[in-house]
């Protein structure tokens, strides 16, 4: 039972993560299919009857599967321009961070119990 939670888990964090994209590809591949599936039916029709049309046929078939590939190529590229946004955040808070390591190293800064001691060091000095 705890192995189907893990599984299942697992796939519903991928499926919010990559939903648009699933969805996508598995709608362009049935438009490919039903593409495919019309210009073989068309294609014998017009083999049949006239031919002049076979090449206009053809080139509108590669075209929707152009504008099926060019579409899927800008759904993907959109994942892609959300990273350079993400590594500006992350460069900010790196030059902060780089900047706390610096007063964290300082020799100079004291903690509460150094200076306590250093209070009571200075009493047995006097």
């Amino acid at each position: 039972m705890f192995g189907f939670a893990l599984k299942s888990t697992f796939v519903y964090m991928l499926w919010n993560k990559y939903k648009s994209q699933t969805i996508s590809i598995v709608v362009s591949a049935l438009l490919l299919v039903v593409i495919f599936s019309i210009y073989d039916d068309l294609f014998t029709i017009v083999k049949i009857s006239n031919k002049e049309n076979i090449l206009l046929l053809f080139l509108s078939k590669w075209i929707l599967v152009f504008a099926i590939l060019i579409f899927n190529w800008y759904v993907f590229g959109k994942i892609h321009l959300k990273k350079p946004i993400e590594e500006k955040v992350f460069s900010q808070n790196n030059q902060t961070t780089t900047q706390n390591k610096e007063i964290l190293n300082n020799k100079k800064l004291k903690t509460k119990s150094d200076v306590i001691l250093q209070k009571y060091m200075d009493k047995d000095v006097d």
